[in-house]
């Protein structure tokens, strides 16, 4: 009977998922669909805060650029689930009186999204690099990384959370391979050759397809580390999930990027290396250095600072030019830098800007997260943003270290591996502002640190009650030798 009841829930779904997406191909019904869906996700924000989130990680990536077009372009479908979240936590909190516990280092995360927005403010050049376009890329996002410490600090949800990343990573995979075939990009409209051969995804930028891509194949590594031999459709659910990873993985290759490539070669052998397959660590770490030593053959020198600036932006020595030009940079403006996108404007001429192609689309930003945040936003972004960052390697190494078996172990190494590509992208491409990537990466972070608060509970309280049983056991013991039991044999035989 329950294999009868799943076939016909599975079916309805089937039903339901094609005449939405008939409904939805209708134009004049496309505003409509994306209203009852909007409506959906405040609803189930209410009742089912957990379902409310795996909605989301389900839609958003395919509805983000229907949202954009017929919503509105200034509060996303990321920045306005964060706000029925946000709204959510506030109301439940301050009814049970029980405000949450976040330590330090986790404050200084909406403390340099306070400063960067400060220094958006400076001089607004775009609305899209405004104060509010700020708040949405870096302050929403941490509201993601609460609720996963609040409502995701458990195994099975976080499985969950795993199999829907997995789903929407095998249906992007196909959309990348289609993109990167044809040249026809199904949310990216563009007749430019450089843009033919590389997959875009929904988010318009290859690079952060390709990251999603490898958080979808970490995740597929996690679920199929945890399938147990002695579950039902065994073989059937091993299959799919080694073709999950296989399709994730070649699908992020599609992306083009090589800081990606980097990105996930780094993080697969530091997953391999934490899984006691030292060999094949070595392997990847190999493929690494041929991948930096591909690289360095674009090695740049004086000549090129000083009189090559016309090069293609989208080199390595472009980048590397931009890296000095940032160095330079804070040594002029140590405290609080030029100011966010301080680059973008294009009526802007002076020494700064000589390394980043006036108006070119890859000259708006350095190309490295770090050296951007120090150059444009000064000391006083970049010290929170470091101490963040630093602060959360060492807890989430510390989660990996907790458990060296069992499911938490497997799940605090998958937080961790994909926070190490994250990283490794950001130091050549930046990521840090990108709102889609910190929504998913932060919610991960938090479920993550939750279960390791969690599991860190559990043990004290079982050592606590080790030793109260002991010290009890103890007392016993103290009193049986002071008033030791009377011999009953003893007294007997006297008595006879």
């Amino acid at each position: 009977m329950t294999a009868v009841r799943h076939t016909l829930v599975f079916a309805v779904l089937l039903v339901v998922i094609v005449g939405f997406g008939y409904i939805a191909s209708l134009p004049q019904n496309l505003k409509l669909i994306v209203l009852m869906v909007a409506a959906g996700l405040v609803g189930f924000a209410w009742v089912r805060p957990r379902w409310t989130i795996y909605a989301w990680m389900a839609l958003s990536a395919s509805l983000w650029q229907i949202w954009h077009q017929n919503i509105s372009a200034r509060l996303s479908i990321h920045s306005a689930t964060a706000l029925m979240l946000g709204l959510m936590l506030l109301v439940k909190w301050a009814s049970n009186r029980k405000w949450p516990r976040i330590e330090i280092w986790e404050f200084m995360w909406p403390l340099f999204a306070i400063v960067c927005m400060l220094s958006a403010a400076r001089e607004v050049v775009l609305i899209s690099q405004s104060p509010l376009f700020l708040f949405r890329y870096l302050f929403l996002p941490f509201v993601f990384y609460l609720f996963g410490r609040e409502y995701l600090a458990n195994w099975n949800e976080f499985r969950i959370l795993a199999l829907i990343s997995v789903c929407v990573g095998i249906i992007m995979a196909g959309i990348g391979y289609y993109e990167y075939t044809t040249g026809h990009y199904l949310w990216y409209t563009t007749t430019e050759t450089a843009y033919v051969n590389m997959a875009f995804g929904p988010y318009n930028d290859p690079a952060r397809y390709g990251l999603m891509q490898v958080i979808a194949f970490f995740m597929a590594a996690f679920l199929f580390r945890n399938l147990k031999r002695t579950a039902p459709g065994f073989r059937g659910k091993r299959v799919f999930l080694v073709l999950a990873m296989v399709l994730t993985a070649y699908s992020s290759l599609l992306s083009s990027e090589r800081a990606l490539m980097l990105a996930f070669a780094v993080a697969v052998a530091v997953n391999l290396f934490y899984l006691q397959r030292r060999l094949i660590a070595v392997g990847m770490a190999g493929v690494v250095i041929l991948i930096i030593m591909f690289n360095l053959e674009l090695t740049i020198d004086e000549s090129f600072i000083e009189h090559k600036m016309n090069v293609s932006d989208a080199s390595v020595k472009r980048r590397v030019a931009q890296y000095i030009s940032a160095l330079r940079i804070f040594k002029e403006e140590p405290l609080f830098g030029v100011g966010y996108r301080y680059f973008s404007n294009p009526r802007r001429v002076d020494e700064f800007v000589s390394n980043f192609g006036g108006v070119s689309s890859r000259g708006k930003l350095i190309h490295n997260s770090l050296l951007d945040i120090l150059a444009s936003n000064g000391l006083v972004a970049f010290v929170p943003y470091l101490i963040f960052l630093i602060a959360l390697f060492v807890v989430l190494r510390r989660s990996v270290g907790l458990t060296r078996d069992g499911p938490f172990h497997t799940l605090a190494l998958t937080g961790f591996v994909i926070f190490i590509a994250q990283q490794v992208l950001n130091q050549a491409f930046v990521s840090v502002y990108s709102e889609e990537l910190n929504t998913v990466t932060f919610l991960i972070f938090g479920s993550v640190i939750g279960n390791y608060h969690r599991v860190q509970a559990e043990e004290a309280q079982a050592k606590f009650d080790g030793d109260v049983m002991e010290s009890r056991a103890l007392e016993d013991l103290g009193e049986s030798a002071v008033n030791p039991v009377p011999d009953r044999s003893a007294q007997g035989n006297e008595a006879v």
